[in-house]
């Protein structure tokens, strides 16, 4: 009889000892997962060695532009009601993430009979484009009306932006032709 107690016994200890030994495991598991990922992005997935902005933009899936490739002097064309209308655009990078702009329109030889114009922009850029609101003309042309921009940038050789207009306008697409920038004029 006190064999078999004994064995019922042992049974009993030795499943609490392998369930304490199997919790004991797991917990050991979960500190080496958790000590080998230093944070964790807003989609569950742990990343490692990796500023903030660059979680945030990971778990965003935007990558964060330097604003050293959107910055500058872009030159090419656009096409609205009154034809096709050449175009310099200026970006000048404010910060880590917002823009100002300069919009230049102006007669192409095809249409010379297009008025000199320009607007000042304001916005945000990202490694895959700039999406700029208007902001105040410079110079207003009779009629003429100031359009928001939401563009997306090609890392061609040279760099292009392109995207479609608003308000009846068709695509804009503009290169880069210079690295030299200012801010809007006031």
């Amino acid at each position: 009889m006190s064999a078999t107690l004994f064995g019922d016994g042992a049974v009993r200890v030795w499943t609490v000892v392998g369930g304490v030994v199997s919790l004991l495991g797991l917990l050991i598991s979960v500190a080496i997962v958790l000590g080998t990922a230093d944070q964790e992005t807003t989609s569950g997935v742990f990343v490692r060695d990796r500023s903030e902005s660059q979680n945030d933009a990971v778990s965003s899936g935007i990558t964060e532009s330097s604003g050293a490739d959107i910055a500058g002097t872009w030159k090419g064309e656009y096409r609205c009601a009154q034809g096709l209308t050449g175009l310099t655009l200026i970006i000048f990078v404010v910060d880590r993430k917002n823009a100002r702009a300069t919009f230049e329109f102006y007669p192409l030889p095809s249409n010379p009979s297009v008025p000199r114009g320009s607007f000042a922009l304001k916005g945000t850029y990202f490694s895959t484009g700039i999406s700029l609101e208007p902001d105040y003309w410079i110079h207003q042309p009779a009629g003429y009306m100031m359009l928001g921009l939401s563009l997306g940038v090609s890392r061609t050789d040279p760099p292009r932006i392109s995207g479609d207009l608003p308000m009846g306008c068709h695509r804009l697409e503009v290169v880069k032709v210079s690295d030299e920038t200012r801010p809007p004029p006031t």
